[in-house]
Parts: structure tokens; C-alpha cells; sequence
């Protein structure tokens, strides 16, 4: 039984912000598949289009989501011949609840559009227009959205609504006057966006107001003993505040993101801000990496306690490890019932920061990993020990009990050139370096042209288990040219052989080769003997450029775009090219904050520029992402530093490079985001997603924002198969609409490792198509999954943003099928809020009982849907019903929460389920 629905106006910030709680495709379509804007009056083009997957149609003029720009509206979007002026003395067909006629508003306000005598009406089209400018076009009502009056310079705003359905049409008008405060925050800065306790703070805040102002910052949030006298704020500069604190040395509160809110006023104008967050990490950062690992910026997660098997046995060659060098972890998972169900291997420090989790598809074998250990300068603390932390992770996201392996750490030198050797048994191997002058370091000749042997293990048989030995040469003190690495089997103490492992740290790389000696072939030699193991020449890195890349950010939530912020631009290949010719001389990545060295040899002429690349190492193996400029000319976004000149006798520079919004940032953005979904589809399958290309160009001959896949390639929408598209036309800018280029990825990865049958064409927020339906609820969850909000967030021109709040859903839309059945055509609104509570755990809503399943959505949809097992019933096709069959044939249960989530969204799931499930 349909019910009838409350509209709820949710408050939301100090910014007199009035969400929306509407559909995210309440002003376009999601999906792509045909122009079905029934807009045809003429010259009015600024409402949205549902042509696209995300395109709002040609405004005529800068949208308002742009970041700069002429944001007044085009006279070009003033026309509408086609309609002749409605009556609004009394609302017809479309009704404005909110806002009241005669308000005075400021900030962002909601416009709230219902039909008139009745719950939902599909129409041909509901338009919103602002003093004859439209803004926002959709096909069903209720709807809603924010406007941000900000956007029009005007004493008053007349909004008119229209609509039309088949033969019927009507309109209503309210007219308000915005009072907006003086004040706009422009940008917000922290000099460090990692913090700890004791820390001096300082955040850079750009805002456009009176001289005459107050700061403030509310720190209590982060800092237990927070005492607002201890926060300082000054002006440093026309529209430049500084804002200072220092989190109390004995703060209670635990790691973790924490948001700041900060306040301006001027007279009897306040305004707040909330959108500047940063990281407290009080415990040290994991100095340990785990190759063919991806980082995870999280603190090791918890053992599942239905895990059903005991913690993987965790070896290693030796009990020490020495700073700089490597080891290899021996794993074994155990007795595990389904090891082929095992997604990733978790390796991480018991008391620091941030783990590694390295894919896998089985873990029937067991496998070694190599760890590398930080090198440490003199004046850095040295831990004595590593307590590493080993677990399993699942296809179902369960994570197995911890097993651990205690490293001893023995400090050693490190510098230009540093090469270490460790080995497994109680045996005599020796390390040999020959350097370019012929001069060789060994235990024989200890020292040489600067070099050292600084660890000498087992020498002469007189067993320490230390087991590994180290060569290096200081900074500026190793000696141009070929070097020559050699390993020896002095003596076979124990007779046993030995494995063993060689680490050389050289011009910014690390590289490390594996190799064996058989029982009994120890020879103990001295100068020049032992196996090859490398050359290499230093030649090519005597000088440095080093350096941190950021690019500019415009944070959007459910309260719109907030100021502007800084992000690290992670693992993008950058380059060092001559400035005359763009010949590359060094190659490097950037890593998780952004920082990058490349070492080379300045030995052409002179000149530099340093390039940074929207495009990912695919020798690193974990991604393999690129962004491109336009499917005609696929062309790679890079960003050059300025020309860079060494002085006479100068070796190493730092060049930090920041990607403003003028210079595309947004293709940072998109390259960004892209790795959050890419990453955290790796770890919730183990499965390598292959080769993306993301594609987004400014101006009008551009695509929508849409995943090409078979349906709209064949349809020739798109031209490059299985590739993401932003879309960058003026009027509609998507490079910064996170959780719509996501929901596009989401796509993309269901193509290469689960089963759709998305039918193309639009997703407006009615009941449609279920296959349609599936996919872009699916979708919408997941972009939300990884923002960590109940809030799907669209931008549009003039200030427009749809906020669907998944979590509670207004629109009647989302509830019932329309033909009552489990086959009949439902909203994806429906699916991306029963997919978000089966997931965020129990919560105030009465009917969700759900206790934390999201891992079981990602099980079923990689692991059930395009399984042997699957049945499809229901809808023909992927829909919801299949999703829910899977979801109890995997053994996910607590169907009583289900059916209660279930009842609330009125739809009929029977329960029968299919036969032939793989195990519960």
C-alpha cells in the first residue's frame, strides 16, 4: 500500500543552508541513450537536459559551479516563446512549498516543487526559473533542490515554477529577497593537513569581506582541552587570515579526520564554515612497505569475529632487518575452508599509522612478500623493533585473526648508495661492492673511497643470527660511474645452504634480487669472488630535484562548494625534461602526500622543467589509470613546473609545483577519485581491473559525464569502449562532482568483474526499467560509500545542487514498484537506500536494524552476480531481486532486518530465493 509521504526540510550547518533531500536526477538524466528533453521553447536551453549522463544543457553563459567566471546568466536564456504566461494567482499542477512568498532568505536556500492534489506525478517537464533565467529543469514532482542566491545580483528573486503534463500545464510564483552577509570564504590552507598532538597549527584562509572582521576557529572537535584563548587569528594581508593553534600535549582525543569549524562576523553578519578538516595522528607512521601493496591511510582494522579460522603463520629469513634494506615475510593463511575466497593480505605495524593490503585471488599457496624498511638519517630515532601484523581479508570483507613476526632492527648507514645482503640460516655470506675506480668494500677492505662496510654478520662462522650486512657510501661521497655487486658463500657453517636477498638503494630506487646457494658449495673467498647480482651507474643522478605537487580542490557536500583547499596529487608519474628539446632525463612517482626526487645528471644544456602526468606507473602494478583530454585527440593532461636553472656547483633543488583551478586542476580531481574507486575495488576483490582511461574536456564539443559502455558505443554515443567521460561543458561542470564520476566508475568495474545488463537510456527518479534502476542505485551507493555520506551531491549552474539524502528519502518515488510486483519498475533511489542501510549499521530509523553489512554488498555484486550460481529472477536481467537472492545465497542473513527495510520501501521481495547457491 502506497503511503503517504512527510516532506521534511532539513537544517544543516551555520549557513542558512536548507538541504535538499530530493532525487540526485531531479534536472537530469544518469544513464545516457537519447535525447528525451521534452524543453522546446526556443532559446530556452538553460534548464537541465536529460540527454546525458550528467548534462544539464547549454546555459549560454559560466555556470555558477565553475570557480570563476562570469556567473551572471546569459540573455540568451531569457527567451520562452513557446509558452504562454500561466495564471499563478493560484498554484496549478505545480505548487512551491518552500520557499514562502515575501521571504527573506540568504545563503542557500531549498526550493521544495509537489504537485497540486496529489503524492507524485510524472510530467513532461517541471521548469524553475529565476528572474526569467532557468535553472533547473526535472520530469517528476516532488522534487527539490538548493539554490544558492548568492549567484544572482538582484534585490529581489522572482522563482517560477512551470509544468507541463501531456494537455495539462500550470506554474506558480513566490518572489523573495535575499539578504546575503558580506562574507564568502574563498580558499582555506593548512600548512600541514596531518597533525599531532603538541603541534602548532596554522591554516591560511582567503575571504572576501569587510577589513573590519572577526575569525574564529572551534578546535574542541580535535583537542579535548580545547580553550578558545589558546586559538589566534590575525589579518595577514587584504582578504588573507591566518589562524593559529597548538593541540594540548595531553589531548584525549583518538586518531582520526576531525572537521574545524571556523566563523566569521562583521556587524551583525556571521558565517560559518565547515568544510576544513584535518587528520590527528598521534601514533608514527608505518615505516614499513610491503611490495605490490596499496596503501591504506587507516589505522589496521579489527579481526571479524565470525572469521571461522585461525591467524596465517608469518616466517620470516631471519629475525632482524636493517634500515634500509628488505626482508621477506613467509605467509601461510592457514586452514582456511575457502582460501580461494581470500581478496588480499594485510600487513601493517601494531602501534602505527597506515597499512598495506597486497591483492590476491587465492590463498590456497603459500606466498613471500618483501617488506622494505625505511632508511633513517642520524639524527631520526630508530625503533629496536617491528611488531608486524599479518592478516587475511575475504571476498566477504572479513578480515582473519593477526598473525606476527617480531623484527629486530639493527641500524645501519645510509646515504648516496646503500647496499645491503640479509640470508636465512646460521651461515658466512658476504657482501662485495666494487666501485668505479676498481676499489672494492668487503670484509677484507672495509672502507674505500668513502665507502663502508658497516655490518660485517657471522663472520668466520662466529654465529650473532644477525644474518645481514651492509654497504654504503654517505651523502656526496660516492664516486662517479659503474658499480659492481657481488654476493659470496664464505662458509656453509651449519651445512644447510642459504637464501638470500640483496637490496640496493641507488639514484632514488629501490631494487631488490632474491637468489640461492646450495649446501656445500661455500668457497670462502675473498677479493672478487661471490655471484653477480647487479651493475648500475650513478652517473645518470649526481643531482636532485625534489619537491611536493598539490592541486587545487573544490570540496562539494550536501551545503554546495565550499572554499577552495589543497590536495596532494598522488602516484602520478612525473618527469624531468631538458626545456629545449623535452628530452626526459629522470622519472619518478609521487607518493600518498604528493612528494616526488628525481635524480639525474645535469649534463646537457641548460634548462629544466619538471611535468607532472594525470597518469599512473603501470610498472608499480596496482592501478593503470590515465586522464585524457577528448576522445578526438587523446591528448594527456601534464602540468610543467617553471623553467628550472642550476647554479655552478648546485646539486639538488626542491620544486614543488601547485595545479590551480585555472590550469585543470579538475583533471587531478577526476585522476584522483578515480583511485578511490580503482583502490577500493582492489581490495574488496584482489582482482586487477585493467587499463581506465578517463576522458573530460572544457567547452561545448564535449561528452556528457557517462561510462561508454557496449550499449552507447554501439549506439555511437562514445567512442572508446569501457572509458569514463566528464563532462566539462560550461553548463554543467562535473570534474568536481566526485560522487558522479564514481558512480560512473562503478560501472566500469562491474563491466570487468560482475555481471549488468544496464539497458542505457536515462535514470530520472521514477520507476523504470529495474536492470536500469539496479545499476545506477547500485551506483549512487557506492559514491557514497567512499565520501562517507548519506548525501548524493550533483552541482549544477547558477548555484543549484541536488542533495538526495539516501538515508531518508522524501521522494514517493523510491517507494512501491509500479505494478506492486517484485518484477515491476522501480526508482534506483530505492535500491541506493536499501543498499545504504543494509550498510551503515543500526541507526535512529526505527525499521533499520541492519548491523554493518556493507562488505556483504560488494560480496554479491563481484562474487555472487557474475558467479555460476547466479539465478536470474525477478525482472529479466541484473536487477534488485537478484541482488537480494544473492545476498541471503552467501549467506548474509538477518532477514528480519532485511524485511523490515524492505516493508519501509514497500517493496515485495518473496524470499524464495534460488537453488544451487556455492555455501553459506
Amino acid at each position: 500500500m502506497r503511503r503517504t509521504l512527510v516532506h521534511h526540510i532539513v537544517f544543516l550547518g551555520a549557513v542558512s543552508l536548507l538541504a535538499a533531500c530530493g532525487s540526485d536526477t531531479a534536472g537530469g538524466d544518469t544513464s545516457g541513450g537519447g535525447d528525451t528533453s521534452a524543453d522546446t521553447q526556443t532559446g530556452d536551453t538553460g534548464a537541465t537536459d536529460t540527454s546525458g549522463e550528467d548534462d544539464a544543457g547549454d546555459t549560454g553563459g559560466t555556470a555558477g559551479d565553475t570557480g570563476s567566471g562570469d556567473t551572471t546568466p546569459d540573455t540568451a536564456d531569457t527567451a520562452d516563446t513557446a509558452d504562454t504566461s500561466p495564471d499563478y494567482s493560484t498554484p496549478k499542477l505545480v505548487e512551491m512549498r518552500v520557499p514562502a512568498d515575501g521571504a527573506s532568505v540568504k545563503d542557500q536556500i531549498m526550493v521544495d516543487l509537489i504537485p497540486v492534489g496529489r503524492d507524485e506525478l510524472k510530467v513532461d517537464n517541471v521548469i524553475l526559473r529565476v528572474n526569467g533565467f532557468a535553472v533547473f529543469q526535472d520530469v517528476k514532482l516532488p522534487t527539490r533542490f538548493v539554490l544558492d542566491t548568492r549567484q544572482f545580483d538582484a534585490g529581489e528573486l522572482v522563482l517560477q515554477a512551470t509544468a507541463r503534463a501531456g494537455f495539462e500545464s500550470g506554474g506558480h510564483q513566490v518572489t523573495v529577497y535575499p539578504n546575503n552577509p558580506p562574507i564568502t570564504f574563498l580558499s582555506a590552507t593548512p600548512e600541514q593537513r596531518v597533525v599531532k598532538d603538541g603541534q602548532l597549527v596554522s591554516v591560511t584562509m582567503k575571504i572576501d569581506g569587510p577589513t573590519e572582521m572577526t575569525l574564529t576557529a572551534d578546535w574542541s572537535a580535535i583537542d579535548s582541552n580545547f580553550d578558545p584563548a589558546n586559538s589566534i587569528a590575525y589579518s595577514a594581508g587584504i582578504g588573507v587570515w591566518s589562524i593559529n593553534y597548538i593541540i594540548s600535549s595531553n589531548n584525549s582525543k583518538p586518531d582520526g579526520i576531525y572537521t574545524i569549524p571556523v566563523t566569521a562576523q562583521a556587524g551583525p553578519w556571521v558565517v560559518n564554515y565547515g568544510q576544513l578538516e584535518l587528520r590527528l595522528e598521534n601514533q608514527p607512521v608505518n615505516p614499513l612497505r610491503a611490495q605490490g601493496g596499496i596503501f591504506v591511510d587507516e589505522q589496521l582494522p579489527q579481526p571479524s569475529p565470525n572469521f571461522g579460522a585461525g591467524p596465517p603463520s608469518v616466517s620470516s629469513e631471519n629475525a632482524f632487518i636493517v634500515t634500509g634494506g628488505s626482508a621477506a615475510l613467509h605467509i601461510e593463511a592457514g586452514s582456511l575452508t575457502y582460501p580461494q575466497e581470500v581478496v588480499g593480505y594485510i600487513i601493517g605495524l601494531e602501534g602505527h599509522s597506515g597499512y598495506f593490503q597486497v591483492p590476491t585471488t587465492d590463498a590456497t599457496n603459500p606466498v613471500d612478500i618483501t617488506v622494505l624498511l625505511r632508511a633513517y638519517t642520524e639524527y631520526e630515532f630508530v625503533p629496536q623493533v617491528l611488531p608486524v601484523r599479518v592478516a587475511t581479508r575475504d571476498q566477504r570483507g572479513r578480515v582473519s585473526p593477526y598473525g606476527s613476526y617480531l623484527f629486530q632492527v639493527t641500524p645501519v648507514g645510509s646515504g648516496d648508495i646503500q647496499v645491503s645482503v640479509s640470508w636465512d640460516t646460521p651461515t658466512d655470506v658476504d657482501l662485495h661492492v666494487i666501485d668505479p675506480n676498481g676499489c672494492e668494500v668487503y670484509y677484507g677492505h672495509r672502507n674505500c673511497n668513502g665507502g663502508e662496510l658497516d655490518l660485517d654478520s657471522n663472520a668466520g662462522c662466529g654465529i650473532d643470527n644477525v644474518n645481514n650486512e651492509n654497504i654504503f657510501w654517505p651523502p656526496g661521497q660516492a664516486p662517479v660511474g659503474n658499480y659492481t655487486v657481488k654476493v659470496d658463500f664464505w662458509d656453509d657453517c651449519s651445512n644447510t645452504g642459504a637464501n638470500y636477498a640483496v637490496t640496493i638503494n641507488a639514484c632514488g630506487r629501490t631494487e631488490v634480487y632474491e637468489g640461492h646457494f646450495g649446501v656445500g658449495t661455500d668457497d670462502h673467498g675473498g677479493s672478487g669472488s661471490g655471484v653477480l647480482i647487479a651493475n648500475f651507474n650513478n652517473s645518470v643522478c649526481q643531482t636532485s630535484i625534489s619537491g611536493r605537487v598539490r592541486y587545487q580542490d573544490r570540496p562539494l557536500d550536501e551545503t554546495g562548494f565550499g572554499a577552495l583547499s589543497w590536495r596532494p596529487v598522488r602516484n602520478a608519474v612525473v618527469e624531468l625534461r631538458r626545456l629545449l628539446t623535452g628530452e626526459v632525463i629522470g622519472t619518478s612517482s609521487t607518493n600518498q602526500v604528493g612528494e616526488y626526487t628525481i635524480q639525474f645528471t645535469n649534463d646537457g644544456p641548460p634548462g629544466l622543467v619538471v611535468v607532472v602526468k594525470a597518469k599512473t606507473d603501470v610498472d608499480e602494478g596496482l592501478r593503470d589509470i590515465e586522464i585524457l583530454d577528448h576522445p578526438k585527440f587523446k591528448k594527456l593532461y601534464e602540468v610543467s613546473s617553471s623553467p628550472v636553472v642550476f647554479e655552478p656547483g648546485q646539486d639538488s633543488r626542491i620544486v614543488d609545483i601547485d595545479i590551480p583551478v585555472e590550469l585543470r586542476a579538475g583533471a587531478f580531481n577526476i585522476f584522483d577519485v578515480l583511485q578511490q574507486g580503482y583502490d577500493l575495488v582492489r581490495r574488496m576483490t584482489g582482482r586487477d581491473l585493467g587499463h581506465l582511461i578517463g576522458f573530460w574536456a572544457t567547452g561545448t564539443d564535449t561528452t556528457d559525464t557517462l561510462f561508454c559502455s557496449q550499449y552507447l558505443y554501439d549506439d555511437g554515443v562514445c567512442t572508446d569502449f569501457a572509458s569514463v567521460s566528464v563532462q566539462g561543458k560550461d553548463s554543467d561542470r562535473d570534474e568536481y562532482d566526485d560522487q558522479i564520476i564514481l558512480r560512473e566508475f562503478l560501472k566500469y568495474a562491474i563491466l570487468r568483474l560482475s555481471r549488468d545488463d544496464h539497458p542505457g537510456g536515462k535514470a530520472d527518479g521514477t520507476r523504470e526499467n529495474p536492470n536500469l534502476a539496479w545499476s545506477e542505485g547500485v551506483g549512487t551507493f557506492f559514491a557514497n560509500d567512499i565520501a562517507g555520506s548519506h548525501y548524493f551531491v550533483d552541482s549544477r549552474p547558477f548555484g543549484v545542487y541536488i542533495a538526495d539524502d539516501v538515508e531518508s528519502q522524501p521522494s514517493p518515488f523510491a517507494y512501491d514498484t509500479a505494478n506492486t510486483s517484485m518484477s515491476g519498475e522501480i526508482s534506483f533511489d530505492m535500491v541506493a537506500s536499501a543498499l545504504w542501510d543494509l550498510a551503515d549499521g543500526q541507526d535512529a530509523e526505527a525499521f533499520d536494524n541492519a548491523l554493518n553489512l556493507r562488505s556483504g554488498i560488494y560480496d554479491v555484486l563481484f562474487n555472487y552476480l557474475p558467479s555460476d550460481s547466479y539465478v536470474d529472477r525477478g525482472f529479466a536481467g541484473v536487477d534488485f531481486v537478484d541482488f537480494l537472492d544473492g545476498w541471503f545465497c552467501r549467506g548474509w542473513g538477518q532477514r528480519d532486518a532485511v524485511e523490515a527495510i524492505l516493508e519501509h520501501l514497500d517493496f515485495p521481495y518473496d524470499f524464495a530465493g534460488p537453488s544451487g547457491c556455492d555455501h553459506l
